[in-house]
């Protein structure tokens, strides 16, 4: 791979904190019941609210025993993201230029790439406390807020998700005002500024090959 076909994709320090501050907050997250027994009579179950929805995520994986932790993470990481979603805002107008073939290449090749990161990132992260603020719920779009304790002060960690069906999925997440899509899509466009969409599923598939040689598989 040339110096140029690397370089969108060798930038991924800013977007590897932003997964690795994510995972940090599964520590002291405990699941919230969406149904009460009083009395012999359970009632009606309601879907969970946004906060509810980031933080019974990731008590799953804490849950579990450690090395069963990633197997976890992959049974999460799609009930979690609205990885089409998170795709469709990174592309913009190239999203629409692209056949449904090889958005659905995009999405499962952007997947993998951030699962990685955020496999590699969980299992080396120190745990750490993460103050939950709340939520804010627009309609269909919901925020949530929180701060977690670092060498250098408090890191602000906003939760971006979107309702659909009844059911709340993360599209974006920002950290201390860096948004993960937000810095894809500067990594993308720059390739699709003189290269075309297969040019850019190329160069993903070529990325996502190194990288498994890399860690030997």
């Amino acid at each position: 791979m040339d110096r140029h076909q690397a370089h969108p994709f060798s930038r991924i320090r800013p977007i590897s904190r932003a997964i690795a501050v994510f995972s940090g907050s599964i520590v002291c997250c405990s699941l919230i019941a969406s149904a009460q027994t009083v009395a012999g009579i359970t009632a009606p179950v309601t879907q969970p609210r946004p906060l509810e929805v980031v933080k019974a995520s990731f008590a799953r994986v804490l849950a579990v025993q450690p090395g069963e932790r990633r197997a976890e993470i992959r049974r999460v990481t799609p009930q979690l993201f609205d990885f089409h979603e998170m795709g469709r805002l990174m592309l913009g107008e190239h999203w629409q230029a692209a056949s449904p073939k090889e958005q659905d290449e995009f999405v499962r090749l952007f997947a993998q790439m951030l699962d990685r990161v955020y496999l590699v990132n969980v299992g080396s992260m120190p745990l750490a406390s993460v103050t939950f603020e709340g939520e804010q719920v627009s309609g269909s779009f919901a925020r949530v807020t929180s701060r977690m304790p670092s060498r250098r002060g408090d890191t602000a960690i906003e939760y971006r998700l979107m309702n659909r069906g009844g059911h709340w999925t993360v599209y974006d997440i920002v950290v201390d005002g860096v948004g993960l899509v937000s810095s894809y899509r500067s990594q993308f466009n720059s390739v699709l500024r003189t290269a075309s969409f297969a040019e850019l599923l190329d160069r993903l598939r070529v990325h996502e090959a190194s990288i498994k040689a890399e860690q030997g598989r």
